[in-house]
């Protein structure tokens, strides 16, 4: 039992950010044994069960493949070799994908590889390790016509490609919650009947992308983020097609596996932009920062309910930040290291800082405890972007990333250390302050004891 004392409030600010911080403690380097994955940055990794399973990344001009799976109990890093998995099926090397975990599915999404920037989407199973190609549709369609070896008709391939029937005939207007009630059909403006053959690729692109606006196009360094434990939602990039930074939505339907695009009703709206950050809480997502021509410390908030956006201003000093890694705790929006430029050694950030997601406040995150003299960098990693960073319990892990922003870097300026640190709760008393500001309620907490 708690008792809570309260006064009636003077019609002041209540319960300023000092009620906010969030606290944990030093970073610490965990000394990792086994197959540890080389130095790189711009990489995922997602967190199932007692692990940390990572993918991908860069090294200088280099792109990373390779599975690697670590282990938070034993602190030993496996690479994944299965023999039984098809070639075929999995990703290519890459930097600058994105990864969201669904059930027992990781799902992947884009990048930039030698060939160029993608749009591929593959799936892992973190039970067998399995991986499966879900090909894009251009690339499904020109594969069903070259099976035909004869002339046929757009409908004809279709209609034996599961995946474009269900992305074309079912996906607008079946279980969209991302479309307005009043929505209509749309209306399919080419001739699904028109012949096609071996010949035919330039027609062929033409029509898919007539079909199928709903895909997101070759992109990288965009977001990722889940939503509702089914939706795995897509945000900007910069795509090798237009040369440009992206600032569209789209929504990978992890349980009917179809794409939406999602198409904002606001005025406003944030500018494209690569290097960002999202993530969700209840029907908003946040979108913090990211590089759009300049490095950028803009926060805006999208409701998927009523598909608008909306910025929220605030004079907390934080700098601009591209490359960053966020994630959330709790009700809050953590987020640590980042380039402030666009040159190499533009890296500045290297404090962690947490917005409030009932205040929608920004403070610094508290951290105590000595120096980690067994590490080179002392109690806290070096400055660095293109990281990876994820939550086990309470205890924030980091992995790996960069100090340049170009792809010709020394070798010293790429790292594959650990580090962990422990985030605490946040006190009852915190709790109640911010929810009491959020839901301006007017009275101030004197004690809770």
């Amino acid at each position: 039992f708690y008792r809570l004392e309260m006064r009636q409030s003077d019609g002041m600010s209540t319960n300023g950010p000092h009620h906010e911080s969030v606290k944990c403690t030093s970073w610490r380097h965990v000394c990792v044994e086994g197959d540890v994955p080389g130095p790189r940055t711009k990489l995922t990794a997602v967190g199932w069960q007692d692990r940390m399973v990572v993918f991908g990344g860069g090294y200088r001009r280099d792109f990373c493949d390779g599975l690697f799976e670590y282990n938070f109990s034993t602190r030993r890093f496996t690479k994944v070799i299965n023999t039984e998995d098809d070639a075929a099926q999995r990703p290519c090397a890459r930097r600058s994908h994105v990864c969201v975990i669904h059930t027992q599915k990781v799902f992947l999404f884009g990048g930039r590889s030698k060939a160029g920037r993608l749009n591929d989407l593959h799936e892992l199973d973190l039970e067998t390790y399995n991986w499966r190609t879900i090909h894009p549709p251009s690339q499904s369609i020109s594969i069903a016509v070259q099976e035909t070896n004869q002339t046929t008709t757009l409908e004809e391939i279709i209609k034996s490609t599961p995946f474009l029937e269900a992305n074309i005939y079912n996906c607008w207007l079946d279980d969209n919650p991302f479309l307005p009630h009043n929505a209509v059909p749309k209306v399919l403006d080419v001739d699904t009947n028109l012949p096609l053959c071996n010949s035919d690729s330039s027609q062929i692109r033409y029509t898919i992308d007539k079909l199928l606006r709903d895909i997101p196009c070759e992109r990288a360094a965009h977001s990722a983020c889940m939503y509702d434990d089914r939706w795995m939602i897509i945000y900007g990039g910069n795509s090798s097609l237009y040369d440009l930074f992206l600032d569209d939505l789209h929504a990978w339907d992890c349980d009917k596996y179809r794409w939406l695009r999602i198409q904002p009703r606001s005025q406003t709206k944030p500018r494209g932009r690569l290097g960002h950050s999202t993530i969700v809480k209840g029907h908003n997502m946040y979108l913090f920062g990211g590089y759009g021509g300049q490095a950028l410390n803009d926060l805006w908030v999208f409701n998927f309910q009523t598909c608008h956006w909306r910025e929220v201003v605030y004079d907390f000093p934080i700098s601009p930040s591209s490359f960053h890694a966020a994630l959330r705790y709790n009700d809050h929006m953590v987020i640590f290291g980042g380039s402030f430029g666009d040159q190499a050694g533009d890296v500045e950030f290297e404090q962690m800082y947490a917005l409030s997601l009932q205040t929608e406040r920004w403070c610094t995150v508290e951290q105590a405890g000595g120096l980690d003299h067994a590490h080179p960098h002392g109690h806290e990693p070096a400055r660095r972007l293109g990281h990876a960073m994820l939550l086990h319990g309470n205890d924030l892990y980091l992995f790996a990333g960069s100090t340049s922003c170009c792809a010709v870097g020394r070798d010293q300026d790429y790292f594959n250390d650990l580090f962990v640190a422990h985030l605490e709760p946040p006190s009852l008393k915190s709790f109640l302050c911010a929810y009491i500001h959020a839901n301006s309620i007017p009275y101030k907490i004197r004690s809770v004891t």
